[in-house]
């Protein structure tokens, strides 16, 4: 069709409207996730309606919310739990808890869905004595919430700021943030949107790019130098399920060569035997254990720079062989943390596996190493066991040859090796760790920390978070963590109350 001058002049009206309305249109439906930093440390991403259910809240009557919200001091929180329906906060999408090291402090938004309703639920929290009165900002106001931080909401976002700082900072921050383009959000980064396809009660993501130490640490590590850590993500995803908590979690990366890196460190480690975990007490505190094959391990840690300096002091002493001494482990490390001995030095037992043929060779190397730190060696009593000591700085610690390993510790309450396996191991069959094959893993007895005199002592001084650690820690029975494989790993705590979950319980009370 030929467009006449005459029927340009009606076509260009309209569509200068059509533009101006579709312009207006994604102007005001922009996504409330775009005030979250692309540069952003920590970003947790809370699946509200998932957490509701689970918990039992979504089936809790008015009446019941009402009288769970007048035990909340929290003003933003009890305002929520008062009246959910009414505070024109939307409870179907997503709640998200972000911070970033040195630039914003934990804040956390939620999409508005009704700004009317919003600002009178302002209104009543003003005149409870909640927060302080509403300040218009053009864009979005802004009100102090006492003992909570800094609050601003438009139409689109609420953001609570829990800072106390000086509330120049925080505006300036929240104008920046509030203005941010799309491009310099979260939502433009691949590791933040592969995170939110999984389903989750939560997911957790975990820059090092903002960490001051990655390049340090990566130094450490000895990560080649044309790559470093600060390209690492770690992505998390929280579940709260009848009688523990799961997470499930993968590092992540874009940069190819340090993707590659992370493969092959992660192949040295072999599939765990267990071999010493029926020996560890059950009283102990904390337990670690991997299968290392000890001459790929020397080979990784002489890629460290600390480790090199290490080794060159140690060639100071021409009995110790290092080299030797690492590459007689073959199978699995496992080392137990039992508390603290009276000087509050931590207690420690170690089992390395060796062939028999390579343990008094094994020993030679630690007594030479050992001499020259100023420590004694003396046989024991026992034949196959030996002792350190330095009376002066009141340290002493024990060796034992195994068959098949080497045992040592700086508990005198455990010298020598539980004869057979322990009576009763931390170790159990419902754990999924156990069920697994994993290189790696970690158990943590969260009722050993309660009895144990130097933790009571760290927690009464944290006064109401110390008591609430305690009230956390009472509730678990175990915490583990383990490899799978594929730069993966998972988090699992167990809880007494098999029934119900620990969200269950919260709510409840």
């Amino acid at each position: 069709m030929k467009i006449t001058r005459k029927k340009l002049y009606v076509i260009a009206p309209v569509a200068v409207i059509i533009l101006f309305i579709a312009g207006w249109f994604i102007f005001s439906t922009k996504d409330y996730t775009q005030v979250i930093p692309g540069d952003a440390s920590v970003v947790v991403s809370i699946d509200v309606p998932s957490i509701m259910k689970t918990s039992g809240l979504s089936a809790k009557t008015p009446e019941q919310l009402k009288a769970y919200a007048d035990k909340i001091y929290n003003p933003g929180l009890k305002l929520l739990f008062h009246d959910p329906a009414n505070t024109g906060i939307s409870l179907t999408d997503k709640a998200y808890l972000f911070a970033s090291f040195n630039k914003d402090e934990p804040t956390l938004i939620f999409k508005v869905n009704d700004e009317g309703k919003l600002e009178k639920s302002f209104k009543q929290m003003i005149a409870e004595g909640m927060c302080d009165e509403l300040e218009d900002h053009g864009k979005y106001q802004w009100t102090l919430f006492h003992g909570v931080g800094y609050c601003a909401f438009n139409k689109r976002v609420l953001m609570i700021v829990s800072a106390e700082t000086n509330p120049e900072n925080v505006m300036v921050r929240i104008n920046e943030l509030m203005k941010q383009s799309e491009s310099d959000c979260i939502t433009a980064n691949k590791a933040f949107v592969k995170m939110e396809q999984k389903r989750a009660d939560m997911n957790i993501y975990i820059s090092f790019d903002a960490i001051p130490q990655a390049t340090a640490l990566s130094m450490m590590m000895g990560v080649p130098s044309n790559m470093s850590l600060r390209d690492m993500r770690i992505l998390a995803h929280l579940h709260f399920d009848k009688g523990r908590i799961s997470t499930d979690g993968e590092y992540f990366t874009e940069n190819k060569e340090l993707q590659k890196y992370l493969d092959a460190q992660a192949a040295i480690a072999k599939v765990l035997n267990k071999t010493f975990l029926p020996k560890i007490p059950s009283n102990a505190i904390a337990s670690l254990s991997m299968n290392l094959p000890g001459d790929k391990i020397y080979s990784l840690l002489m890629g460290f720079d600390t480790f090199k300096q290490e080794v060159g002091k140690m060639k100071m002493n021409p009995n110790f062989k290092v080299s030797d001494f690492f590459k007689s482990i073959n199978g699995d490390v496992t080392m137990a943390f039992a508390g603290f001995n009276q000087y509050t030095d931590p207690k420690i037992v170690m089992y390395v596996a060796m062939p028999n043929s390579k343990l008094n060779e094994a020993l030679k190397n630690l007594t030479s190493q050992m001499q020259m730190a100023g420590m004694s060696a003396r046989p024991a009593s026992t034949p196959g066991e030996y002792i350190f000591e330095n009376s002066s700085m009141k340290l002493t610690a024990y060796a034992t040859l195994g068959p098949g390993y080497l045992y040592l510790t700086n508990d005198e309450l455990m010298q020598q090796p539980p004869k057979g396996n322990a009576p009763a191991p931390m170790f159990t069959s419902n754990l999924e760790g156990m069920k697994q094959r994993p290189s790696g893993y970690m158990l943590v007895n969260p009722q050993s920390i309660l009895v144990n005199g130097y933790f009571n002592q760290l927690l009464n001084g944290l006064g109401n978070i110390g008591s609430t650690l305690r009230t956390v820690l009472g509730a678990c029975t175990a915490a583990e963590a383990f490899n799978k494989g594929n730069n993966q790993f998972q988090i699992n705590v167990y809880t007494k109350d098999q029934q119900n979950n620990v969200l269950q319980k919260i709510f409840d009370k």
